[in-house]
This record gives structure tokens, sequence and C-alpha cells, in this order.
């Protein structure tokens, strides 16, 4: 691993998957000569996009390009190479290599692991199959009584009966046997290892072929007794949050929240906020400003409460038309003030409806929504927070 040389930080370009990442890739070509030379530390510093071209190209398996056996050492060559005009990605050719790993998944780019699709319990996981919910076999029993009442938002398998293998992923045996499995296999960070959990399973990632789904989990030293719900959210989302946003993880495990109930809603909201598994109505709101044209918050109340059950549309609700419509995203419709008392609406980022007073524009919302197609009645039957 490369460390500061001369007073200079590497926080711009080092964070610290990115640091394990040079570390993992100077193990694995270390017996084609290193990978991180000293003379080109200064060349690192200077050249942040150069640093993430190297590591890219190593992590998509240089052998493919018949690159197998080289070496970096900057972005350019020796005189011999530059003159030859020669510009392999600051590789050049050593010895023969012998080393042919795969990481199994980029870094620098979301693209989801492309894992094999195993059933367990009865859920199909991995692959381009839903992210699945777990649950230890307490909270099962716990939530049992009204499991059926949960609809889309129930735990889905038992930790204990699902037949995760828990590895260390710096445990090389382990992971050597893994990857000689014929079979692909649910696996998952041991408990009580002194690792950060992103990083544990980024590591984990990056060593184990990508056919092994993998199961994350927000903590890998589970509290004992009663949590604070806000202490237990914001690791949760932060841990299993960014590995979802990698492309890694096929099945979650929330256990920093004690509570059944609270964790099960935490792990689906973790879920939708990172556009993983939507199961319910996403909305966007602008912060608001002095531009804003109606009471937001009560705005979007009445928008809660009229659509909450429309599981995987989002709405945006914006105040102005200044930045409103930039501010939307993705959002399906939009509820933006257009003038004092009038609300324009939008499918997508278009305009469709104009100068709609505010008292009749909520139901007209509903209308446009009918219209195309994404509208369904509220199921009757005591509604589900979550």
């Amino acid at each position: 691993m490369v460390h500061p040389r001369g007073g200079l930080a590497l926080e711009d370009i080092l964070h610290s998957w990115k640091s394990f990442t040079a570390h993992e890739i100077n193990k694995r070509l270390s017996r084609t000569g290193p990978l991180w030379q000293k003379e080109s530390y200064d060349h690192l510093i200077r050249d942040g996009d150069d640093f993430r071209n190297q590591i890219r190209y190593a992590l998509r398996n240089p052998e493919t390009a018949g690159l197998s056996g080289w070496t970096w050492v900057g972005s350019a060559y020796d005189g011999e190479d530059v003159a030859a005009g020669r510009h392999d990605h600051g590789l050049r050719r050593d010895a023969a290599a012998t080393d042919e790993y795969v990481p199994s998944y980029d870094p620098f780019s979301y693209e989801r692991r492309k894992t094999d699709v195993l059933t367990v319990e009865g859920h199909e996981l991995g692959g381009d199959r839903t992210v699945r919910v777990f649950t230890t076999q307490e909270n099962w029993n716990a939530l049992a009584h009204k499991i059926n009442k949960l609809g889309d938002f129930k735990p889905e398998i038992v930790i204990e009966k699902s037949g995760v293998l828990e590895i260390d992923p710096r445990d090389e045996a382990a992971v050597a046997e893994l990857n000689h499995s014929p079979v692909a296999k649910l696996v998952t960070v041991k408990d009580g290892l002194d690792l950060e959990p992103i990083h544990a399973f980024r590591q984990l990632a990056f060593v184990i072929d990508a056919r092994h789904p993998i199961l994350l989990k927000d903590t890998l030293t589970p509290p004992q007794g009663d949590t604070d719900f806000l202490q237990a959210l914001l690791p949760g989302a932060r841990v299993i949050g960014s590995l979802l946003c990698d492309g890694i993880g096929d099945a979650i495990l929330v256990r920093g929240e004690t509570a059944p109930g609270q964790s099960l809603r935490l792990a689906y909201n973790i879920l939708q906020a990172a556009g993983t598994r939507i199961f319910k109505t996403d909305y966007v709101a602008c912060p608001s400003c002095g531009r804003t044209l109606f009471n937001l918050q009560s705005t979007t109340q009445k928008i809660r409460a009229a659509t909450g059950h429309l599981k995987g549309v989002r709405i945006a609700v914006m105040g102005c038309i200044v930045n409103g419509p930039g501010e939307m995203a993705d959002a399906d419709f939009g509820y933006v003030g257009g003038a004092p008392g009038k609300i324009n609406l939008y499918v997508g980022k278009t305009p469709v409806k104009f100068n709609i007073p505010e008292a009749e524009a909520v139901e007209r919302l509903i209308d446009l929504i009918q219209e195309h197609g994404k509208w369904i009645d509220a199921p009757a039957g005591e509604p589900v927070e979550v």
C-alpha cells in the first residue's frame, strides 16, 4: 500500500476502499513485480484519473486483453516503449503470469454483481432477483402473529435456517475453498471480526467468485438488549446503503435495531432509499425557499394520504417552477407551484396541466396518475406503517 511522502496527502485519491483495492492488486500481482513502485508515487499524487484507470483496468481482468503478465509503471513507459508508441494502460510486459484472478465487482462504476440464482427457504435470490430481507429466528417468532397482515413488508428468510456460509474475507484458505466449490453458495462476513462492515463486505466481494450471492449485515457485533432507533438507523443505512450502491448484496439483515418491527421497517426503507427494492410510494420534495408558492409540508401530507398505497410510483412535490422541474430527478409525476394559488402537473419532466387551483390540485394529480395506468385503489383493512 502507498504511504504519504513529503507531507503529501492521499485523501482525494486513496479513500478506504481504494486503499484496500491497491493493496489487494499488489498482493495478486506480486509474483510478476510490484504494482505500486516508489518512483511512481509522485505521479499517483499528481494524476488521480490515471490512478482510477490503473485500478479499473486491473479490476477488469487484464488477462482478457492478453496483459496478465504486465506490471504498472505509471502512465508512460521507459524511452523504448514511448518511442514505439506503446500505450497499454501503463502496463509493461514482465515475466509470464500465473495468477488469473477476476474480481467480482468494479468499485468505480455501478453494476450489480452477476451472481448465480439460489433458492433459499422458498425465495429466489441473487442474479437479477429481488434483494431479500432476512431476520433472526427470535424476531420472526415475535412477528409471527401478524405476518399475514404485513403484506409486502414481511421478513422473508430466517438466517438460522438459510445455510449461509460465514467466512473471514482475510482467510485465504477459506476463500480458496469457497471458490473451488462446484456450486454457488450464499456467503456473508463472519460475526466478531475486527473489521469495519463496509470494508469487510467490499473485501469479501473482491476476493470471492462473482457466482456467490452475498448477504449484507449492518453490524458484525449485534447489540444485546434494547437499542436507540436513531443510533441503529444511521449506521445501518450507511453500511447497507453504501454496499447496495456499490452493486454488492443479494439479501440484507438488520440487527443493529433489536425491536422486531423497527428492524423490519429499517431494512425495507434502506432498500427503498437505495433504489434497490421499491415497495411503497416514493416522494421527492424540495427543501423550500422564498419562491415556494404553497405550504410544502401540509401539501405533501395531503398527497401522501391520497397516494401512499401506490407501490413503485415516485411523486415530486416542488414549490416553484424555477428550480422544481430540475430537482424532480426521475419522478413519475410532479406537483409544482406555477403561480400563487396555482399548480402545474408534470409527467416525468414534461408539464402537462397548467394553472390548476390549489384546492383541486391533489384530485387532478390522482386523475393524471389514473390516466397513465399507475393508479390502484387502496387495499381494505388496517394499513401497515413501514
